[in-house]
């Protein structure tokens, strides 16, 4: 009762004032809605209004006080709660509406300590739509609403406390429960990653205060710095070792209950080396053994790169070990050489967002050098509905994307503003017809098609939210796709793999094929809405990427890019699409990220200027000029790096960035200038006309960790240690303190290869010459005069001819500027350096195929070339006069590398002319780490018995024995066709081979060779002799004719030659058999005068001597002993007659000149006569004829055999008398002499009629004693008779008893012997020999016997 009357009094209360309120404060109905009325009380009016659509008041919303106010509830078609409200006067009236029933599966989670993530699945009537909402801040959600029963995934964090906590999420209306345990010791962080080099570790631990605990490593590389106080909340530090092996290793730590793991990388530099390096294969085969050091677990393998070599045991390892391998017999006649290349692991970065990069597109420029820009692109990357864009057909951009297979991928980030209708985002045109798409439906679900087979994924996509979408292709054609968000927050991509059975990405596809923002299925039509950060490549893009494409999705369009740091690299980014431009000679205010961020640190920086609306004065539009030539920074010389913008011309800026001008970064050192870059831009209209469209707007100068050198500054790297087609670049180079920039290029021809570090897809390769690489349109990359080319290549197969490596030319003359050939000679590689067909020079160089070499020119502006190959000179040349080899000497030039049978992997221009340090420290850090084992393997040596042959003229036929080991192949031919092989031409191994040789029908001789398995067999053939009935001719002064007879053997040909222009042949100038040769000789003047000639005839010289004079020698013929000596001969002539005199012979040498005048001597000298045998020569003296004979020495050559010495050998005169003697050593008794001594007689003499070569023989005691006792029978009692002591019978034989039986019937004597053979000789066992075995060469009895690959020793047993 009390109550009551307090309620009454207030309510009276508030009438005496005027005031109305409302009853009941709230209402809640059921999902169909309804209708409800809110009583007003007290006095006054009121109003009532509501914010929430689906409640609705009437039929009034304003009123007096105790008239109800009335509302309609809408049903509620979503599984979804819902509250609202009606403020009357502002007095709250609460409504709520329960929505569809939902359940879930399950309805409660329990999740442990380190978190994790789930699935609840909806159920709920068709059509009903839901939302999700995480009511702790620890559990996110990751789909926010949906339609239909469906399933949505959840994330919960790691627990950082001990104690269990609870949360909750609301799907559906309903309540989904999370309990997260705890636990009684918290590790913060519980894992970590390190590097391979020894560092510190710190982590945090939570506990109870009346939890006690120890720390103890479980790893010897991990040790304890500071153990903490061992209870509650503490903070341990621990130390890491040096990680010493390749591979990374893990180590836990125990602290009490929880478990601290670290994650330590292996050196990311394994050393590898092989000893020996190189080694010599013996012809017949060998096996060879190779000894790997290399870090520990660091994998690598070998390779044969030779067919000869195989390897037996260790193709491949880890750490240190051993290769072995065969290398076969050569069985050609050709020595070789052959490669083991030995590989070290290949560092594959897990994610490397350049690799394969065709396509890049922040707005409508392609960023990747490739210039396949984009046709109707709004600068900000939005698309309105009624605008196609699409590739461009014109600027340099390449048709072809260069796919070794199937595999590609698509990246682009997209934002819609209305759902419930279809979105086309991304569009290839098939090959004859078809397309394939990525489409939004009007269930606002990503959609992939090909060819009209689609893909309706469960992505459902949002409004106003920018989301990402990633499309993979494998070589088999299997699609992968990726969908998520992106934010600040959290991200998640959820992957979906399907087949649809087609070629998403057709094999053939070209630039203008791909479409973004319109397709023509499902039907044709035109984005609405903005697509972002679009990029393809020519490989799959591996997990790990997709989650760093996504973290690097570039959320603004280009006009507002303001550069960013990837996984690899510092870029700088120039923004040009602003709508304002200022003229100011410098910033007035430093902003943040417009200028170098931390310059003093080794010069590395992230972005150097931003052009744009928000960095520089406002003026719109601009409106003053920049004077032409003159420069305008646009940025503080700040810390040594300064940015200009120069306008070229004296043009007024219309608009935007459409003039011609040009930029220019520059680095100041020592207090100058070195420009880094220098690029510039020619419009005309809306197209550019020159190839610097891209390169004012995405020049992007990559400087290093280290100082800039004053004269060494990178111009254009174009690196494909990347990929096969782009240019932007890894930081692999930072460590040569070189900077880099990107130039325009065009590439045709070429497929994508690995490059010299192994990496798959990062160098070009081509196969034939109609493949090219060139850097096109470059105006001006810098004005210096000196320059460095430099290049990586290998060669597959040496080019057959000449082929033209670089080709620096402008384009308006198609005149060559610098030029540099190779040519392969056969035996010798030439590189060939070429200004023009005036100035070349050469270099001879050794190129090895299937391995990578650096070849770079160094040009100075003394128009001095240097050239390196591997790092080291191999020659200079002042070439290049007037030339600059840095500037561009035309608006418009080339520089192209021509395509090979092989692969480029690196091409780099450099702004100095190089040293050879520098080239050398360049080599050294850029080669390959690749090594290899050389293996060289010669020839059999195959020997030719006899050297070379004599034939008759009348032809024959000879053998020519060829010794060569058994496997070995060889070929035979005759260079002439007079020598005809009758035998085999070509076999392998040891043979005989014959041949014919048709006669000589001319008198001359003639020489002709044999080739047989590389050697020379020389074959010279006489001709035909013919004899002369004059050898000397003398004629008077009045001149005057003679005919000289010729008569040659059977019908041989001949001819008739005059060496000097005062004989004349008049007749028989040639002939076949005898004939007459007339000789004219024309009249001489001088009639105290002699003059001599010849003529040949038949091949043989006839001496002419003319003279006016009567003449005579004396002696007319001398003799002369065999030693070398002088002599002379009296000549008898008028007194002021004048003689000359010629000898015939080279060994006669006319000493104190060779005239005179009136009578005189003439001196000679006559060298030694080594001939073994006389001869005969003329010395002519005006006609009279001097004969000279040397007689010859002749040769005694004495050996002795076993068991003695021998002396009296030498030379001696012809028919004299040579003393020979014979020496037995002690056991031993001298038998008889053989050769051209005969006989038993000791000492012997021996007339020397001609050469001789005599043996003595001797016998042991032993022996002459058994002779002895054998010499009593009637067979030997006259052994003269039987002329046994005129061979070598006795010599190294083993005599036993008498082993000579005589037939008294025919009296022929017959010889008896056996063998013995052993292993050891120790113990002998007896040869059976057969008939077949035995056979006569030579006049000797041979036994052809058949051993093993054991040591055999015989016996000759003479029982």
């Amino acid at each position: 009762m009390r109550a009551y009357l307090l309620v009454t009094f207030a309510l009276l209360a508030q009438i005496l004032h005027g005031q109305v309120t409302i009853d009941p404060p709230s209402r809640s109905f059921g999902k169909d809605g309804g209708a409800a009325a809110i009583l007003t009380l007290g006095s006054g009016s009121w109003n009532a209004t509501t914010s929430n659509n689906w409640l609705t008041i009437t039929p009034r919303a304003t009123g007096n006080a105790t008239q109800s106010c009335i509302y309609v509830v809408g049903s509620n078609f979503s599984a979804d709660n819902r509250t609202g409200q009606i403020e009357i006067n502002g007095q709250i009236h609460t409504v709520n509406q329960t929505g569809y029933t939902a359940s879930l599966t399950p309805s409660s989670a329990t999740v442990d300590l380190d978190g994790g993530s789930g699935t609840v699945n909806i159920s709920v009537a068709a059509g009903v739509s839901w939302s999700t909402s995480s009511n702790s801040d620890w559990i996110s959600v990751t789909t926010a609403s949906g339609t239909s029963s469906s399933s949505v995934s959840y994330t919960v964090d790691p627990n950082p406390g001990v104690t269990v906590r609870t949360g909750s999420i609301t799907i559906a209306g309903q309540t989904f429960s999370v309990t997260q345990t705890g636990t009684d010791i918290n590790l913060s962080p519980k894992e970590v990653e390190k590097a391979y080099s020894s560092d510190i570790v710190q982590l945090q631990v939570t506990a109870l205060i009346n939890t006690n605990w120890n720390v103890t490593p479980n790893a010897s590389w991990i040790s304890v710095v500071d153990d903490g106080n061992g209870f509650g909340d503490s903070q341990i530090t621990l130390a890491v070792g040096t990680n010493p092996s390749y591979n990374e290793r893990t180590g836990t730590v125990s602290i009490g209950s929880a478990t601290f793991t670290i994650r330590q990388f292996g050196t990311p530099n394994p050393v590898l080396d092989i000893i020996p390096d190189e080694a010599t294969a013996n012809p017949i085969g060998a096996f060879g053994n190779v000894a790997v050091l290399a870090t520990p677990d660091a994998a690598w393998t070998a390779n044969s790169l030779s067919p000869w070599i195989v390897i037996s045991d260790g193709a491949s390892g880890a750490g240190n070990g051993n290769i072995e391998y065969v290398a076969s017999a050569n069985t050609t006649l050709s020595s070789r050489v052959g490669l083991i290349e030995v590989i070290p692991p290949v560092y594959e970065p897990a994610v490397d967002l350049t690799r394969g990069l065709v396509a890049w597109y922040l707005g409508r420029d392609d960023l990747t050098g490739w210039e396949r820009h984009l046709e109707n692109a709004f600068d900000d990357f939005s698309f309105d509905g009624r605008t196609k864009v699409y590739v461009n057909s014109f600027g340099f951009g390449d048709d072809s994307y260069y796919r070794s297979d199937a595999a590609f991928s698509i990246s682009f980030g997209f934002e819609v503003q209305e759902l419930g209708t279809t979105h086309r985002l991304f569009a290839i045109d098939q090959n004859g017809g078809g397309e394939s798409t990525i489409y939004v439906n009007e269930q606002d679900k990503l959609v992939v098609s090909v060819n009209g087979t689609s893909y309706v994924s469960d992505f459902i996509v949002q409004a106003n939210v920018l989301q990402h979408v990633l499309l993979t292709q494998d070589a088999n054609r299997q699609i992968k796709l990726y969908f998520g968000t992106k934010d600040s927050d959290s991200f998640s991509l959820t992957p979906y793999t399907t087949v649809l059975g087609g070629d998403f990405f057709p094999a053939s596809t070209t630039k203008d094929a791909l479409k973004f923002g319109h397709s023509d299925y499902p039907s044709p039509g035109i984005l609405t809405g903005k697509l972002r950060d679009i990029r393809a490549y020519t490989r799959v893009i591996n997990t790990d990427e997709v989650k760093a494409l996504n973290e690097q999705l570039i959320v603004d369009s280009y006009s507002r890019y303001r550069g960013f740091v990837n996984d690899t690299r510092t870029l700088s980014g120039f923004d040009y699409g602003g709508d304002t431009w200022s003229n100011a000679n410098a910033c007035s205010t430093r902003n943040e990220g417009d200028y170098l961020a931390s310059p003093e640190t080794n010069y590395e920086f992230d972005l150097i200027g931003h052009f744009g609306e928000d960095s520089l004065e406002s003026k719109s539009p601009l409106e003053a000029s920049i004077p032409g030539g003159g420069w305008n920074y646009l940025a503080d010389r700040y810390e040594g790096f300064w940015l200009g913008l120069r306008n070229r011309y004296a043009t007024t800026f219309s608009s935007g960035f459409r003039f011609h001008g040009g930029m220019d970064i520059h680095y100041n050192a020592s207090g100058s200038s070195h420009p880094l870059l220098m690029s510039g831009v020619n419009y005309q209209g809306d197209k550019p006309i020159g190839a610097f469209y891209r390169q004012l707007g995405e020049v992007w100068p990559y400087l290093t960790e280290t100082e800039i050198p004053n004269a060494v500054t990178t111009l254009a790297r174009v690196s494909y240690m990347e990929t096969n087609d782009t240019l932007l670049y890894r930081n692999e180079f930072k460590n040569n303190g070189l900077g880099a920039i990107r130039l325009p290029f065009r590439l045709t021809g070429a497929t994508s290869a690995s490059d010299r570090l192994g990496r798959a897809q990062s160098a070009l390769s081509w196969e034939n010459t109609d493949a090219s690489f060139s850097l096109e349109g470059t105006q001006a990359p810098h004005n210096s005069t000196n320059a460095t080319y430099a290049l990586w290549l290998k060669f597959d197969s040496l080019p057959s001819g000449e082929l033209t490596l670089i080709d620096r030319r402008q384009v308006a003359s198609q005149n060559p500027q610098f030029r540099v050939d190779i040519e392969n000679q056969g035996t010798q590689i030439q590189l060939i350096v070429d200004n023009d067909s005036a100035k070349s020079a050469t270099f001879p160089i050794s190129l090895s195929t299937d391995r990578f070499h650096h070849l770079a020119f160094s040009c100075s502006d003394e128009n001095f070339v240097k050239v390196f190959l591997d790092g080291s000179e191999i020659g200079n040349t002042p070439l290049m006069t007037g030339y600059k080899f840095g500037a561009w000497q035309e608006s418009f030039q080339v520089m192209t590398l021509n395509g090979w049978d092989g692969v480029l992997d690196d091409f780099a221009v450099y702004d100095s002319a190089l040293s050879s340090s520098q080239i050398r420290a360049i080599y050294n850090q850029e080669k390959p780490l690749t090594i290899y084992h050389t293996v060289t393997q010669g020839v059999v040596s195959a020997t030719l018995n006899p050297a070379d042959s004599s034939i008759p003229a009348a032809g024959g036929s000879k053998v020519v024995d060829l010794t060569l080991a058994g496997n070995v192949s060889w070929s035979a031919s005759a260079d002439t066709a007079w020598i005809s092989i009758t035998s085999n031409t070509s076999g392998s191994g040891s043979t005989t081979l014959a041949y014919d040789v048709t006669a000589n029908t001319s008198v001359y001789e003639r020489t002709g060779t044999l080739t047989i398995a590389g050697e020379t067999h020389t074959v010279t053939q006489a001709g035909l002799n013919a004899t002369l009935d004059y050898e000397e001719l003398v004629f008077g002064t009045d001149g005057g004719s003679d005919w000289v007879d010729v008569f040659p053997e059977g019908n041989a040909s001949w001819q008739a030659t005059s060496n000097e222009s005062w004989l004349t042949i008049a007749s028989g100038s040639s002939g076949a058999g005898s004939g007459s040769v007339l000789i004219v000789a024309d009249p001489y003047t001088q009639t105290s005068q002699s003059r001599t000639g010849t003529i040949e005839v038949a091949g043989q010289q006839i001496y002419v001597t003319q003279r006016g004079y009567q003449l005579s020698v004396s002696p007319e013929v001398a003799q002369v002993s065999s030693n070398a000596g002088a002599g002379e001969v009296g000549v008898a002539a008028p007194l002021t007659a004048v003689w000359e005199a010629i000898t015939t012979e080279d060994w006669i040498t006319i000493i104190g000149g060779n005239s005179g005048i009136g009578s005189g001597t003439l001196r000679y000298s006559v060298a030694e006569n080594t001939t073994g045998a006389p001869r005969t020569g003329r010395i002519i003296i005006s006609g009279t004829e001097y004969t000279i004979t040397q007689v010859s020495d002749l040769r005694v050559s004495v050996t002795a055999g076993i068991g003695g010495t021998v002396n009296g050998g030498g030379s001696y005169q012809t028919n004299a008398t040579a003393i020979l003697t014979a020496t037995a050593d002690s056991g031993y008794v001298f038998s008889h002499w053989t050769g051209g001594a005969v006989g038993s007689a000791n000492p012997f003499s021996l007339s020397v009629d001609n050469d001789k070569d005599i043996t003595a023989h001797f016998i042991p005691l032993s022996a002459a004693s058994a002779f002895e006792e054998a010499g009593r029978s009637d067979i030997l009692a006259n052994p003269s008779a039987y002329e046994l002591y005129n061979e070598d019978q006795f010599r190294a034989m083993a005599v036993g008893r008498p082993f000579l039986e005589v037939d008294s019937a025919t009296n022929k004597v017959i010889v008896g012997f056996g063998l013995k053979e052993s292993d050891e000789l120790s113990n002998w066992s007896s040869v059976d020999i057969q008939s077949s075995q035995t056979f006569i060469r030579d006049g000797n009895i041979e036994v052809e016997l058949t051993v093993d690959q054991d040591a055999k020793f015989y016996q000759i047993i003479t029982e």
